[in-house]
């Protein structure tokens, strides 16, 4: 549901989480999973980038970002980037 203006009169429900210390939270856009490439040339699509997430958790936030932008940079090829991306991690 897009957070400006849309035909579609949706409402957003509140979620409660239960955070422990060391957890990790991330935010983002759909410009990562959006992205086409690989060796077929699809969409990463959120399962992968889930799987990618949950694989480089444990690493300090400098080596997930080189993780991520090395993922990004090789899925991507040659394409052209399709949209902005935006990544924000959080360790509690």
């Amino acid at each position: 549901m897009p957070i400006g203006l849309c035909d579609v009169d949706k409402k957003f429900n509140n979620h409660i989480f239960d955070i422990k210390k060391d957890d990790m939270i991330y935010l983002f856009s759909d410009g990562f999973i959006d992205q086409f490439g690989g060796d077929n040339n699809k969409k990463i699509k959120r399962k992968r980038f889930k799987e990618l997430l949950i694989s480089i958790n444990e690493y300090p936030m400098p080596i997930q970002k080189e993780r991520l932008n090395l993922f990004f940079k090789e899925w991507k090829g040659k394409n052209e980037q399709v949209d902005d991306v935006l990544i924000f991690g959080l360790k509690v």
